[in-house]
């Protein structure tokens, strides 16, 4: 049956008899992206072992990314760690773009996940749901399932259920979540707020990237007070906070109100002054210049590229 004279014709639904759920992803995101390989071949070519993204049916969980680093050790029905990552504010590109698959390439203010678990050389698996344009924001539809207490248990329930499925090594058998390390960006830090502290998993570390805003208009609580809480309710778990100018007065309160008890379990840091990894002076024209633009000279962003990798590598619960 033919299309109506001056109608586009509809685009062709994508197949691939290893992939039966192709069609429910993002037309511009793909199944897996992987290195070249000829036994089981990716259209998109993606740092090792292979990255898999996963229609999860769940509130705000299309796609979401899951990689296996070169060094992950696959075992069926064994026990595995997670990274789970929530992302802030869509900008730049990434508003337009809108995926997983785009946010970590390393075109988007050079955020390298991936290749940073790879080069901590750990055996753990990193995942990454696509959220709203504002999580974290009063718009708190754009968190998704995760704007729930303990939304983060049911999606890894749901993730397991998908590796299990659908990576040829499991064979069938899902993996069982031993420790979860959750991460996030700006407005990502209400979700670690909530997840943190209804989650049943074994939650030993949280990471969180320039995202303790606190008595803003989008987001209105009292940020020192919850973390303070949240450290509280998990007596064994390790804290990290990288702030910039945009966070650094709750960074320093956060800082000087926790227990000298729990002093060993919180790292907090300000950023502050020129960027180690941009130039002094930037040229017209320079490639630099789209990274300047979005995030002034607050480096929003280089509070994850400068301390990811470092926190896998050093995290003892991360085999």
């Amino acid at each position: 049956m033919g299309t109506t004279k001056g109608q586009p014709a509809p685009s062709p639904i994508r197949s691939d008899a290893r992939f039966p759920y192709l069609a429910q992803l993002p037309p511009n995101v793909p199944p897996i992206e992987a290195p070249y390989n000829q036994e089981y071949p990716s259209q998109v070519i993606g740092p090792p072992t292979i990255t898999y993204y996963f229609p999860i049916a769940l509130d705000g969980c299309n796609p979401t990314g899951v990689f296996f680093p070169k060094d992950f050790a696959f075992v069926p029905g064994g026990d595995v760690d997670v990274i789970l990552y929530f992302h802030g504010w869509k900008d730049g590109e990434f508003a337009n773009v809108k995926t997983i698959n785009y946010y970590w390439s390393g075109r988007f203010h050079d955020i390298k996940l991936r290749e940073d678990v790879n080069n901590s050389g750990k055996s753990v698996i990193l995942i990454l749901p696509m959220l709203g344009d504002k999580p974290g924001s009063l718009r708190t539809a754009d968190m998704g399932v995760f704007k729930v207490p303990g939304g983060g248990d049911d999606f890894l329930a749901e993730a397991r259920k998908w590796i299990g499925r659908h990576v040829p090594q499991y064979k069938g058998t899902a993996p069982n979540v031993r420790n979860v390390v959750l991460a996030g960006h700006s407005g990502g830090g209400v979700i670690l707020d909530i997840q943190a502290r209804s989650m049943k998993a074994n939650i030993c570390e949280v990471w969180c990237f320039d995202s303790i805003y606190g008595q803003w208009d989008s987001f209105q609580r009292d940020v020192v007070k919850d973390w303070l809480d949240v450290a509280d309710r998990r007596a064994s778990t390790r804290f990290f906070f990288s702030s910039t100018s945009e966070t650094s007065g709750n960074a320093v309160e956060l800082k000087g109100k926790v227990k000298k008890a729990d002093a060993g379990r919180f790292s907090i840091e300000v950023f502050s002054g020129a960027s180690a990894s941009l130039p002094r002076t930037i040229k017209q024209g320079s490639r630099w210049n789209d990274f300047m633009i979005p995030s002034g000279s607050s480096w929003h962003y280089e509070t994850i590229t400068r301390n990811f990798q470092s926190l896998v590598k050093n995290a003892k619960c991360l085999t």
